[in-house]
């Protein structure tokens, strides 16, 4: 994941901190996570654990809530709004 001009390696048991979203030295505060979909464990995503709802951007524009404790698909060419930065996947 791209945020800004920062890359983010994303595997299966990595965590997003608040240093990656908010451009800050926290490297504690767990603000996302990589999980998978239960029900299809071929499908990842990623939940947001932070404290402010999120924003799904699809590649045609279509924008959708990722509220605190939901999480989102991981696909290619998908944006997600944090607020203060958007991270894109690619």
């Amino acid at each position: 994941m791209v945020v800004e001009k920062n890359k983010v390696l994303l595997n299966n048991d990595a965590k997003i901190y608040a240093h990656h979203i908010y451009d800050n030295y926290d490297m504690e505060t767990v603000v996302g996570s990589i999980v998978q979909n239960p029900k299809s464990p071929n499908i990842w995503g990623i939940k947001n654990e932070s404290k402010d709802t999120w924003t799904y951007i699809k590649p045609d524009g279509i924008q959708t809530t990722i509220p605190i404790g939901r999480s989102a698909t991981i696909a290619r060419d998908i944006k997600i709004n944090f607020g203060l930065v958007i991270g894109e996947f690619q």
